[in-house]
């Protein structure tokens, strides 16, 4: 979960992500998220499913790269 000091510019304060990895080339796709308009995700959602993902690449010291890898080493 993520939240927000401050509302996004769609007014929400926190989100959930789905996301698929693929530890083999070091790279993810946002699948869908849900949006809260309070923090800790204590309102009602919305929620957006993404259409045709597209796969991103990770890079040594990038957050993505260390959740990512921590995720991998963590299934091995």
């Amino acid at each position: 979960m993520n939240n927000y000091t401050k509302p996004d510019k769609w007014g929400d304060m926190s989100s959930i992500f789905y996301v698929q990895g693929d530890c083999g080339v070091n790279r993810f796709k946002l699948l869908s998220g849900i949006f809260y308009q309070q923090p800790i995700g204590i309102s009602e959602s919305s929620r957006e499913t993404i259409k045709n993902p597209e796969w991103n690449y990770t890079f040594p010291g990038q957050v993505n790269a260390d959740l990512l890898d921590y995720v991998c080493d963590y299934f091995k």
